[in-house]
């Protein structure tokens, strides 16, 4: 490959793929520090005289759960400590973030914060910018991406209590005070409106054959409603990335089929082109 800048390129590109999927897809488990939270399989392109001209990746069955919810000795997705332990203070406050993680729920649940195999976040942090910068992801892109993170963050602090507000003594959940900041921020770093965002959570809409019926959510519901949309939005961030990344690994392919790759329930995700001409090595990851 010497002295083909070209190839050379797309070389560095399927390489700086993995610490993309990695921050966004891998968590420290009881086993491992580093465990591949979502299956994929990755389709690696050679021309007739066997260079490297391009791969695709196919993603399925992320571990959305694992957002909201870590057991014991294991930590959330990569991404969310080396944010924390990498960016610079000035972006911190920009997020309105603090650096210790123990601050946020959803990262502190199972009192699990560190790695044991000597990796340090904040360096990961670094390799992660390069990484996204290689793969074409602009600025103004990660500037969003990181914004979203940074809010799911501030809405996992978003709590709940139950209040009687009707003559039936129904329980009704209303934003804990004291979490209100974290909400508005969350709206802040998303653009959307605070009423709109609470509405969304601790109501649910009933559409009747003559009527439109809005119910009001006991607080254990909210927390649920919340749980739902953090996990929609960090999965459509995961699966932006991935097409982000098979556009830009994807270009030198020729005489490609494209296929759409569509989840369990039908949902599009990604597409993954299949080689007519060229010589292909494909590896599943489990």
């Amino acid at each position: 490959l010497e002295g083909n800048t070209e190839i050379i390129t797309i070389e560095q590109q399927v390489l700086q793929s993995n610490p993309i999927l990695e921050a966004f897809g891998n968590a420290r488990t009881v086993r491992n520090d580093n465990s591949s939270r979502f299956g994929k399989y990755i389709e690696i392109d050679f021309d007739c005289k066997g260079f490297l001209i391009g791969a695709a990746i196919r993603t399925f069955l992320l571990e959305k759960i694992r957002l909201v919810h870590c057991s014991e000795l294991e930590r959330n997705f990569h991404v969310f400590y080396q944010m924390l332990a990498g960016a610079t203070n000035e972006t911190l406050n920009k997020w309105k973030l603090e650096a210790n993680p123990i601050k946020y729920f959803f990262l502190n649940q199972s009192n699990c914060y560190d790695r044991r195999d000597g990796v340090k976040d904040s360096d990961l942090w670094n390799e992660l910018e390069l990484a996204m910068n290689v793969m074409g992801i602009s600025d103004r892109e990660m500037k969003n991406i990181f914004e979203c993170l940074a809010g799911i963050l501030h809405c996992g602090n978003l709590e709940f209590q139950d209040e009687s507000k009707n003559i039936n003594d129904d329980m009704i959940g209303i934003p804990k005070l004291e979490t209100i900041v974290h909400a508005k921020t969350s709206c802040e770093l998303w653009e959307v409106e605070y009423e709109n965002l609470i509405k969304a959570i601790s109501t649910r809409t009933i559409i009747a054959p003559n009527d439109i019926f809005t119910v009001h959510l006991s607080s254990d519901k909210c927390r649920n409603s919340r749980d739902a949309l953090c996990k929609v939005i960090y999965s459509r961030i995961f699966e932006c990335l991935v097409e982000k990344i098979n556009e830009t690994i994807g270009k030198q392919r020729k005489n490609d089929k494209m296929l759409e790759n569509e989840d369990w329930d039908g949902d599009k995700k990604s597409f993954i082109g299949i080689s007519e001409a060229n010589t292909f090595i494909g590896l599943l990851d489990i």
